[in-house]
């Protein structure tokens, strides 16, 4: 009998514990879907039922000679440090220095858009695969690459077949591309209101497709000589 009144104490402090690590959605917005999601069946578990795990949210003001110091004060001894930080995601094609009839387009790291995420305007002869919108958080990216891989090549075989020499896409058909991409972001969950890598510093999502795999396939199935 003891052994199980201390068993269902337990429960109730892991079940308490897992609580306190669930957003509020309503108030956090926090919606599934707006940030990257997380599968796995044992993180909150291995955060709530080990009293060695603790998930600390404070910012870090200073490394020292025994660990970690805490914008708020606190310090946390530690024999290792493993850097997580992650990666510049909104920043495409970093470290390409683009400059064509000597106009500078390292301006569009910043504010990255593309033709079906694959073909930049005033940039000729120039795709590129996992480009700007072109990531997802509902399906396998390799499909989009082999789309996007299948687009470019019809474009060579193409150019080949026809001896053309220089390819670039219209401003007009980014303009309209772009323009229906920000439409149907609008009503997507990515815009629900949190804060994620999907976004640059203007806010505007980068980098996740706002439309579904089949409707990206069919874009893609044939390369547009009109655009």
């Amino acid at each position: 009998m003891q052994h199980s009144v201390g068993s269902r104490t337990g429960d109730d402090i892991y079940a308490k514990k897992i609580a306190s690590l669930i957003p509020n959605q309503s108030s956090d917005k926090q919606f599934v879907g707006c940030r990257r999601v997380l599968l796995s069946n044992n993180f909150l578990q291995t955060i709530a039922k080990n009293d060695h795990v603790h998930l600390i949210t404070t910012g870090i003001d200073s490394l020292n000679e025994k660990g970690i110091k805490t914008n708020t004060g606190e310090q946390y001894d530690v024999d290792m440090i493993v850097y997580a930080t992650g990666f510049q995601t909104t920043q495409f094609l970093s470290t390409l220095h683009l400059r064509v009839d000597g106009h500078n387009h390292d301006d569009w790291k910043d504010d990255p858009y593309a033709y079906l995420g694959i073909a930049i305007k005033n940039v000729p002869n120039f795709m590129i695969l996992y480009g700007p919108n072109t990531n997802l958080g509902h399906n396998s990216i390799i499909f989009m690459i082999e789309c996007q891989a299948n687009y470019i090549t019809q474009c060579l075989e193409g150019m080949r077949d026809k001896g053309i020499g220089e390819v670039v896409v219209k401003n007009s058909a980014v303009e309209e591309y772009c323009a229906d991409l920000e439409r149907r972001m609008k009503n997507s969950i990515f815009m629900s209101g949190c804060r994620s890598w999907y976004s640059n510093s203007k806010g505007r999502i980068v980098n996740n497709l706002p439309m579904s795999t089949a409707r990206y396939w069919f874009r893609t199935r044939v390369f547009n000589w009109d655009d």
